[in-house]
């Protein structure tokens, strides 16, 4: 039986084969580079408690968004790259934010 990580893997080397020009998947590292930014991301698939696969409103393109322990988000869109949650810690409480 497949696990949730196992598939989540799949999909991501799938999306990350597609979308090259934005961010790049390093399988062996568990790392992801936001080709737009430079920025690199560390995954700890142990943590992932469950993924989707959504379309963007605009492009109709999939992208996917994984969902790990303690309620992080990420996810992996084009255009953007990595999206993350958004992050009120140096703001005043903002209303209606979009989980990422």
């Amino acid at each position: 039986m497949e696990s949730v990580a196992d598939g989540a893997k799949a999909k991501v080397r799938e999306w990350t084969d597609k979308h090259k020009h934005a961010v790049l998947y390093d399988e062996p590292e568990s790392t992801f580079l936001d080709v737009a930014s430079g920025k690199r991301v560390k995954i700890a698939w142990r943590d992932l408690t469950t993924w989707e696969e959504k379309l963007h409103p605009e492009t109709r393109d999939a992208y996917v968004v994984l969902l790990f322990e303690g309620g992080r988000q990420l996810a992996l869109v084009d255009p953007g790259g990595i999206a993350f949650a958004p992050s009120t810690e140096n703001s005043e409480p903002v209303q209606n934010l979009p989980p990422v």
